[in-house]
């Protein structure tokens, strides 16, 4: 039995103000066929399947496409859930009809805990599915049970369902969160989800999502797949991937990891601005790039100067103005008695970091004087 797991689609997701709607559909189609040609059984999404709790229309019709895709055209039957940025009541929708035709969704932690079988010649494989979920919804499922903490709520679903496991085969969890096999007293939250830990993993699988760098999560059986497209800065030096887990007779057997294709990178760029805009200088210009300038002052204009050459500039910082300690700056004269070229200068100073020239000078002076004499008439108007 061949398992594909992937996690963090964020269907519809910005990036700065891109959308990236069409580099997501180029790149989880490619994927989806990729899949078909692996030979996968089952494809494991770890939620976030899109990037707000209430996507746009065309969100939906990608996800709805790809879905039909997967199991009609693929015959790979999916097993999805809900991650933090969705709506738990909008991944449930119509689930149980789907269940029928292979997709397999659950937006909302259930009681009994839910599970589904999937079944391959003589192989048996038993999934469960743990959408992200806060204290007070596995409070609701159990009453009279105290629970203290989100991590006592965790521990004590996860003893639920392993009273219900039969151990004659395998089983997998599907969850979202930020979760560990072992204790990480420096890592309390990320992206606003607390730090819980699995003690004792009855599983023979954990197919993780939230974390969007791919990494093992306390085992090498406790996995977070990230995310099939870099949707960050942060994210650039990133290698996206998805994982291959194969099963036979009953035991795990291969996790192996295959690369995602992007039809346009993201990367972070450094050098002068002259040296970043000349045409002949550089490839890969369609890709999002953030420019990491070395200018030694600010340079007018330069946004529309990266975007002449690469379309798709996410933005720009002045790396050595950072750290660079400016001038002690006299106490400003009193207005009355300082000309406007005088404070004009003083200004170009601090931010350009070198005085006027002549010519800058002469043509500051000539615009003062032709403004001399010329007073703002209130008209009165609201």
């Amino acid at each position: 039995m061949r398992i594909a797991h992937t996690a963090d689609w964020h269907i519809g997701k910005m990036l700065c103000e891109y959308s990236l709607l069409k580099d997501q559909e180029a790149c989880l189609f490619e994927f989806s066929n990729r899949l078909h040609t692996l030979k996968v059984d089952a494809l494991i999404i770890s939620g976030d399947l899109y990037d707000r709790s209430i996507p746009s229309a065309e969100a939906v019709s990608l996800l709805d496409r790809l879905f039909y895709h997967l199991t009609e055209e693929c015959g790979i039957e999916v097993f999805a859930i809900a991650g933090n940025h969705d709506s738990r009541e909008r991944i449930d929708f119509g689930s149980r009809l789907m269940h029928s035709a292979g997709l397999h969704l659950v937006g909302s932690v259930r009681l009994p805990a839910c599970s589904f079988d999937l079944k391959k010649n003589d192989e048996l494989l038993t999934f469960w599915m743990l959408p992200y979920f806060e204290l007070h919804h596995i409070r609701a499922l159990f009453p009279e049970v105290q629970l203290n903490s989100l991590q006592d709520a965790f521990t004590f679903y996860i003893a639920q369902i392993r009273q219900q496991m039969d151990r004659s085969h395998p089983h997998i969890l599907v969850a979202h969160g930020f979760f560990t096999a072992g204790y990480a007293e420096h890592e309390k939250a990320v992206g606003g989800s607390e730090h819980l830990v699995l003690h004792d993993n009855p599983f023979d699988y954990v197919a993780l999502g939230h974390l969007h760098a791919p990494q093992t999560a306390g085992g090498k059986t406790i996995r977070y797949a990230g995310s099939p497209l870099k949707y960050s800065i942060d994210e650039a030096a990133q290698k996206k991937q998805f994982l291959v887990v194969d099963f036979q007779d009953g035991v795990l057997r291969e996790i192996r990891q295959e690369p995602f294709s992007a039809s346009k990178d993201v990367q972070i760029i450094r050098g002068s601005l002259d040296s970043l805009c000349d045409n002949n200088a550089h490839t890969n210009c369609q890709d999002y790039v953030f420019a990491e300038l070395t200018d030694d002052h600010i340079r007018v204009g330069a946004i529309q100067r990266l975007k002449s050459v690469y379309p798709n500039a996410l933005g720009l910082k002045y790396i050595n103005l950072q750290n660079r300690v400016p001038a002690p700056v006299a106490a400003a004269p009193t207005a009355l008695k300082t000309k406007t070229q005088d404070l004009f200068a003083a200004f170009f100073q601090s931010v350009m970091n070198r005085s006027l020239s002549a010519e800058e000078l002469a043509y500051l002076n000539k615009a003062a004087s032709n403004t001399e004499g010329m007073k703002i008439h209130d008209t009165g108007s609201a």
